[in-house]
């Protein structure tokens, strides 16, 4: 009974973490605060806080030991290398002088070391250009639907945004009114269509008689770690699939192509043979 309950617990704190939101709560005023709430726990990105005098001594001093540490570990490595150019430099001299004697006492040269083929040419030597380029396809497709699943799985629960343009020439504040319009409005109506938008307050304004523009944005955006754990699993569960069936990308040996070729000969071959009924 006590193991029953105990695989109850588990399994209701894995769906509680899965129903978790995450939200990005993003305002500007004056200046941009961005706070990072895990379910009920707010994380403050910006602004950051302040730093005490104890704590900035502490970073300097922590700089000073991590520079020095630096300096030291790249002044062995110039060592190091050193020692190693001069190391080869010393092989290569005794490799001219034997094989100077090797070919005076009419010795054969000994055979150079084939170079290893790069990660492509073998991929290239397996599958050929063409399956490839459709092995790839199907990569980018799996990760692309992983992205739009993700980003279908985010929700904009609160977009406000109020802008009062104003400049010292109203000339000019007419001209930042209308550039503020055209860039503003359709780019919202680009992200409505992408996400799902909840609250959604846009309001642009000009002031001939003001001397500087003023922005009040307001926006939460809501993701739940099910969503991304969800899209992951689909994704290797696709690239198991795709790992699976990535045999029939693989380019065709001759005798594979020849055996083919013959069966597809042979099977025209008894429908040429073949007379119709009368």
């Amino acid at each position: 009974m006590t193991g029953w309950i105990i695989l109850a617990v588990i399994v209701a704190l894995i769906a509680l973490l899965m129903w978790l939101p995450v939200r990005v709560c993003v305002t500007y005023r004056d200046q941009p605060d961005v706070v990072l709430r895990i379910g009920f726990i707010p994380i403050r990105i910006l602004p950051a806080k302040e730093k005490t005098p104890e704590q900035i001594e502490q970073e300097n001093r922590a700089k000073l030991r991590k520079d020095a540490e630096k300096a030291l570990a790249q002044k062995k490595a110039k060592e190091e290398k050193k020692k190693a150019k001069e190391a080869a430099k010393q092989a290569k001299k005794e490799a001219r002088k034997k094989a100077r004697q090797d070919k005076k006492e009419g010795k054969p040269a000994p055979p150079a070391e084939p170079k290893k083929p790069s990660l492509f040419a073998k991929l290239k030597n397996m599958y050929g250009l063409s399956g490839l380029i459709q092995l790839f396809k199907e990569l980018v497709k799996i990760v692309m639907g992983m992205v739009g699943g993700v980003v279908f799985g985010i929700r904009i629960e609160k977009l406000h945004l109020n802008a009062c343009v104003a400049c010292d020439d109203a000339a000019q504040t007419a001209q930042q009114y209308g550039q503020f319009c055209a860039a503003i409005y359709p780019s919202v109506e680009t992200l409505g269509r992408m996400m799902r938008i909840k609250d959604r307050e846009v309001h642009i304004t000009y002031d001939f008689l003001g001397q500087k523009s003023v922005i009040d944005c307001s926006i939460i955006v809501c993701l739940r770690v099910g969503t991304v754990f969800h899209q992951l699993f689909r994704m290797i569960g696709r690239l198991i699939k795709l790992l699976l069936t990535q045999g029939k990308y693989r380019k065709q040996t001759p005798a594979a192509a020849k055996t083919a070729g013959g069966n597809t000969e042979r099977k025209n071959q008894k429908c040429l043979n073949t007379t119709p009924k009368a």
